[in-house]
């Protein structure tokens, strides 16, 4: 079995970096669809533009993905507390996924419940539409950073549990 340089087994935290990595890579798919989607959608009809909004009907069960990102992303954090670069790049994802969190709660699901889900078409739908756009291609820029520093972090955390650790 492997061990960390205090004689400890390592496979916990190795599994829960995988584990950290794969779920922030599959919170990044539906933002990442949202963001390549976007430069054809927007040159849509608004008809065209609401009948393509019906295609996201049940991708609120991404938000089981997005709970698990962020709670990897903390308890990776918390497991590397003795190795500071793995601890700050764990936290710095972390944070890069919470603040994607506040755009989809401040930008994007308020355009959601305006629409209805995409079932009315409101009457400043160009405005809605861009909000909601952007909005989401902001949020998969922040979940790519955050998937790069999530993986940094776990390999950091891989080559920091094999030397000494010191306090910082």
């Amino acid at each position: 079995m492997p061990e960390d340089a205090n004689g400890q087994g390592r496979y916990g935290t190795d599994l829960l970096g995988i584990t950290t990595v794969i779920s922030v890579a599959i919170y990044l798919i539906p933002e990442g669809a949202h963001f390549f989607e976007m430069f054809n959608k927007l040159k849509m009809s608004s008809v065209d533009y609401m009948t393509m909004q019906r295609a996201y009907d049940g991708w609120a069960l991404f938000g089981v993905a997005i709970v698990i990102a962020v709670g990897c992303t903390l308890g990776h954090a918390i497991a590397m507390w003795d190795i500071p670069v793995a601890r700050w790049l764990s936290l710095g994802a972390l944070a890069l996924l919470i603040g994607a969190q506040v755009i989809f709660w401040c930008f994007i699901y308020p355009m959601n419940a305006l629409t209805r889900n995409w079932t009315e078409i409101p009457a400043n739908l160009g405005v809605v539409r861009l909000q909601w756009e952007y909005g989401h291609a902001a949020s998969a820029a922040l979940t790519l950073l955050a998937l790069v520093l999530a993986l940094c972090a776990v390999l950091s955390g891989v080559r920091g549990s094999s030397q000494p650790t010191r306090q910082v």
